[in-house]
């Protein structure tokens, strides 16, 4: 597949539509129609977005932390896979923002090699993950496969091999994991480390998000504990989004000010708080 050719999917796990239309619309207009696609699953059961041809999936009740969520982003990852031009896939919550411009984003992602990315997952529970263990069900793993416990985003990218071999043992996923608590941190390191392809991702984030940062700023939307929510950005903070690595950040609060300038090489601006408030 000739490099022009290949298209960077975006898939998106939204609670309604995709958030910060405006940086968002920003960042796609400077995107070739023929390097992306989008695809979205909104949780509210709605069939509409502002995103221009965006395809929107068939709506799968969800539930935090529930087996419901792979379920969600393996059928954002058949129908993203049926078009042969869509060369990696990346699943973004509807919350997540690009960081840098498009060209670096896909320079990056898709030029540069042909890997997923799949980072670490902080250890805050530390004490309590391996109890999550319970709920797997390995005799269901294959046999001559080793099964190693370990957790990482949800938020990976995967290539075209990474999509077929889900495919190919996704009933088996289902076997062992269905009963298990928040699938989405475990399903993916120990699948593929017991593929043999984990060296074919790189433990570099591909979406930023902070769960050592507790904003208690007052919102008239309600926002989870951890990881941290952004209502505004300053200068400590965009230094660590930007050294991370990370093509997008995720957790921005929908009705958050934020700023950019896509003329520079980090677009994010600092800005003053500002929300919706109580």
């Amino acid at each position: 597949m000739a490099s022009h050719q290949k298209k960077l999917s975006l898939c998106f796990l939204s609670s309604g539509d995709v958030c910060q239309k405006k940086i968002w619309s920003d960042f796609l207009s400077q995107a070739p129609p023929d390097r992306f696609s989008v695809y979205l699953h909104r949780s509210d059961g709605m069939s509409f977005t502002w995103i221009k041809g965006c395809t929107i999936i068939p709506h799968i009740p969800t539930a935090w932390g529930a087996f419901s969520l792979m379920r969600v982003q393996q059928e954002l990852l058949k129908y993203a896979h049926a078009d042969e031009r869509n060369y990696k896939f990346l699943f973004l919550s509807g919350d997540s923002i690009p960081i840098h411009t498009f060209e670096v984003v896909y320079q990056r992602l898709i030029l540069d090699d042909d890997d997923g990315r799949c980072s670490k997952h902080p250890d805050y529970e530390l004490p309590h993950i391996r109890l999550r263990e319970i709920g797997f069900h390995k005799r269901h793993f294959i046999s001559s496969l080793p099964f190693e416990f370990s957790r990482a985003s949800q938020w990976v990218l995967l290539n075209r091999v990474h999509a077929e071999l889900l495919f190919t043992h996704w009933d088996m996923l289902v076997k062992v994991f269905e009963d298990s608590h928040c699938p989405d941190e475990h399903v993916y390191p120990i699948f593929y480390k017991g593929m043999g392809v984990w060296h074919t991702f790189k433990q570099t984030p591909t979406i930023y998000v902070n769960f050592g940062l507790i904003q208690t700023r007052l919102c008239s939307l309600e926002h989870r504990i951890f990881p941290a929510t952004y209502h505004f950005l300053y200068g400590k903070e965009l230094d660590a989004i930007y050294t991370s690595g990370s093509m997008f950040m995720r957790k921005i609060c929908p009705t958050a000010k934020i700023m950019t300038d896509w003329n520079l090489e980090r677009p994010l601006l600092q800005n003053e708080p500002h929300c919706s408030l109580l």
